[in-house]
């Protein structure tokens, strides 16, 4: 058994959302679109891991958290172990 890929993900807006569900009705001009901006930037960042068909996590780290070598350590020392609470792990 083993986490396979295990890593963090950002996820970030870069001015404008994308809003293609939103519907506009209109006699002239049925396919119109909007472009909307935000303001502002913003990113989250998420580890999530995978074990067999067992899903670890989420874990989001604290806004505007660099994600550096001591700060992936301190996750992976306090953090991962209470999220492995309870999940089944066959070490032989």
């Amino acid at each position: 058994k083993s986490y396979g890929p295990i890593n963090v993900h950002t996820f970030r807006s870069d001015r404008y959302i994308n809003r293609h569900s939103e519907h506009h009705y209109a006699e002239e001009n049925p396919h119109c679109c909007k472009e909307t901006h935000i303001q502002g930037h913003y990113s989250v960042n998420v580890w999530m891991g995978i074990l067999d068909k067992t899903i670890i996590g989420l874990h989001f780290f604290p806004e505007n958290t660099n994600i550096n070598a001591e700060v992936y350590t301190e996750f992976l020392e306090k953090t991962l172990p209470n999220l492995l609470n309870n999940v089944q792990l066959n070490i032989p």
